[in-house]
């Protein structure tokens, strides 16, 4: 079988796939991306905390 690999988001352009607001990107961190989980949920491995501090990072990066 073939294994389909995919890009990795831009996460500095204009185009947000999944949600753009803090809250969306929050909730993509933590839980993943469903149905084929094209990036794994974050929730059991970074408190709500550490996954708030990515988004801020992420936000820093645009500004950059």
């Amino acid at each position: 079988s073939e294994e389909v690999t995919t890009a990795a988001s831009n996460l500095i352009d204009d185009v947000w796939d999944h949600g753009s607001t803090d809250g969306e990107i929050f909730w993509v961190i933590k839980n993943g991306i469903p149905p084929d989980l094209l990036m794994g949920p974050w929730g059991d491995r970074l408190s709500d905390t550490d996954v708030w501090n990515v988004v801020n990072f992420i936000r820093d990066l645009a500004k950059q």
